[in-house]
């Protein structure tokens, strides 16, 4: 009986066949997830290097600016501070206290992360009050409705008008619209902030004021400043704060606005000269006069916010930066 060839595998054959494929499936599958996490790693890179350029531009435009008061003859805690009345009824001893240039509290905020005030008027942030001026000291404020920054005013902003002899610090109370006039009356309240009273120092914007002056209304961009870590907006929506286990849910505020998220820590030192002209570098708790302030060191830390692949197994990947600003109105001769 002739036997009939058969064509086929054989089982061992099979076997091999198998293993290569699952071999070649798992390097596949290997530089899928290689390349996946490669991807997280530099998104997350990006992410912190994104936030950290903005927050120190921020930083950099507040703190330099610090103790600009335009034409004012104001130096601060110098017994000049009452050129610059406050009509407020809130933070008036913390954020708006203007007897300092400068200020700040250590291990204050959330997960003992430091608080930081700085006090000035920006030159950027000017309106000019319009003639005639105000008809009296509790009369609304003229201003050119046409200006671009006029547009960005509104009901509860803080803002600051002054000329070269006097400045005050009121909420808006009224919704500016289109009429340029910005009233400051003391029955009015936005978010628990309202005026003391409604009698400014000065008929702002009047000729016979003082000669040569010009008035100008400082907008919500300068007057006093807070830099401090609260839960972000992300977290608010999740219902989580911000702490040691949901660091990313923290965020750095200015004027209680979100800058960036993920900033899990702000940690300040300060320095000034003694009598001596040597260099002091301490925490806000040591300082004993905020006017003799030159500069800031700020250390920020920064977290990817989305979890990424880190050389340490952490959830997050982080980042500590570093970075020192000079007072410009407050310059040492040597540096």
């Amino acid at each position: 009986m002739k036997m009939k060839k058969q064509l086929g595998l054989t089982l061992v054959e099979l076997m091999i066949s198998i293993t290569i494929g699952l071999l070649i499936m798992a390097g596949v599958f290997q530089l899928y997830l290689t390349a996946t996490q490669t991807q997280r790693s530099q998104e997350a890179t990006s992410r912190i290097q994104e936030n950290m350029r903005y927050l120190f531009s921020r930083l950099e435009a507040d703190i330099t600016q610090t103790g600009y008061f335009g034409c004012i003859p104001y130096q601060g805690g110098t017994g000049d501070d009452s050129l610059i009345q406050v009509h407020l009824i809130k933070d008036i001893t913390t954020k708006y206290d203007f007897s300092n240039l400068l200020g700040g509290e250590d291990g204050s905020g959330l997960r003992k992360s430091d608080i930081l005030r700085t006090r000035f008027f920006s030159a950027s942030a000017q309106l000019q009050v319009q003639s005639p001026g105000m008809a009296s000291v509790s009369s609304p404020v003229p201003l050119l409705e046409s200006e671009p920054l006029y547009k960005e005013l509104k009901k509860g902003d803080v803002v600051m008008v002054s000329d070269c002899s006097f400045a005050d610090v009121f909420m808006i109370t009224n919704d500016p619209a289109n009429d340029g006039l910005i009233h400051h009356d003391n029955t009015t309240a936005v978010d628990g902030q309202a005026n003391l009273y409604t009698s400014l120092q000065r008929e702002y914007g009047k000729s016979n004021v003082v000669t040569g002056s010009t008035a100008y209304l400082f907008s919500g961009k300068s007057s006093a400043v807070e830099w401090r870590i609260q839960t972000s907006a992300s977290g608010v929506d999740a219902k989580v704060d911000c702490s040691d286990t949901a660091r990313q849910y923290c965020a750095l505020f200015r004027n209680g606005e979100e800058m960036a998220e993920g900033v899990e820590d702000f940690q300040l030192t300060y320095g000034w000269r003694n009598a001596a002209g040597n260099l002091i570098v301490n925490t806000a708790d040591k300082v004993t006069d905020w006017n003799a302030v030159d500069r800031v060191f700020v250390a920020l830390t920064l977290n990817s916010v989305q979890t990424a692949p880190t050389l340490d197994g952490s959830k997050y990947a982080t980042k500590e930066v570093n970075k020192v600003f000079m007072l410009r109105n407050q310059l040492p001769g040597e540096i």
